[in-house]
């Protein structure tokens, strides 16, 4: 779409990492983005990005096993929340 004669390009998207049991804490990881971007001349964008993550399940040592001595434990959490703004420019010279 244009606002004030400027491109405007508008994102939402939707992600499921599944990756273990209903009863695991690394069970799953969602994530929502809704972004935004404005294109203030031909070679500058401007953009924004709202992200909202539920449940925690890093790619490595998902389930344990990454502490010496300690093989059933894990940082992953299915109830953990994060709400990041990302803001930023691309500009080409």
């Amino acid at each position: 779409m244009d606002w004030n004669s400027k491109k405007v390009d508008l994102s939402l998207e939707f992600s499921r990492f599944k990756s273990g049991s209903s009863s695991s804490p690394w069970q799953k990881q969602d994530q929502w983005v809704f972004g935004l971007s404005h294109h203030m001349t031909d070679s500058v964008k401007l953009f924004g990005e709202l992200i909202r993550v539920s449940g925690f399940a890093p790619l490595n040592f998902i389930s344990g096993g990454h502490i010496p001595n300690q093989p059933n434990v894990t940082h992953s959490d299915r109830d953990a929340q994060s709400t990041i703004l990302l803001l930023g420019a691309d500009a080409a010279f």
